[in-house]
């Protein structure tokens, strides 16, 4: 079920011994856009206790765009995250140093408070876009960086085969870019770093 919504039945046959496993593939969906509730039960011949039998976990939903397209954070949160420790959280900044938005009230930070934690490695996924049909695309954004320098910074990666692969998007000095990237040397990658002391604007030219 999504939702607490109608289930979508499947029917399986096989053995199973208690506390055993199997492994099975459902039959495809179409997901909402945004954070939802997915569960999926068995219900055998003579059990009616459904309770020990179900499983249910929040999934986000990530919506396929077509551009353009400009997010404050404001509406609904269509925005996926990951991570060792996985820190990113939408919210009103209220650290020492980064103490608002860029553009009022949300903002996506690591640690609304605080400051990131040792060995971190965390990701923000954006929605899917379509460029299929899309001239002289750009992405920007504005971001404020808190960070150690020689080793802790940030990044923009992308993927054309729905995230099975990433690619560094640019390079330190390209020319495609505005103001993007500062340093070789964040993971081993190009990317931003330092202790920044406002919002910055980053521009990149796309052209896949």
């Amino acid at each position: 079920t999504v939702n607490g919504g109608s289930p979508a039945v499947y029917s399986w046959t096989g053995p199973l011994a208690p506390a055993g496993e199997s492994v099975i593939s459902l039959p495809n969906f179409i997901s909402p856009s945004g954070l939802f509730s997915l569960c999926a039960y068995t219900a055998l011949t003579a059990d009616g206790n459904l309770f020990n039998d179900t499983l249910c976990e929040d999934v986000m939903g990530i919506p396929l765009l077509v551009p353009p397209y400009m997010d404050a954070f404001e509406g609904t949160d269509i925005w996926a995250h990951s991570g060792t420790n996985d820190q990113w959280v939408r919210g009103t900044p209220a650290h020492t140093k980064i103490k608002s938005a860029y553009s009022p009230v949300n903002a996506w930070t690591i640690n609304l408070t605080g400051s990131y934690l040792d060995n971190s490695d965390d990701n923000l996924y954006s929605p899917f876009f379509d460029f299929s049909n899309t001239v002289d695309a750009e992405l920007r954004f504005w971001h404020w960086l808190q960070t150690d320098t020689w080793s802790d910074g940030g990044r923009v990666d992308y993927s054309t085969d729905g995230g099975n692969t990433w690619n560094v998007l640019g390079t330190v000095g390209d020319t495609n870019g505005t103001n993007w990237y500062s340093t070789s040397y964040v993971g081993g990658q190009p990317g931003w770093e330092g202790l920044w002391p406002a919002y910055q604007q980053s521009v990149y030219k796309l052209s896949f």
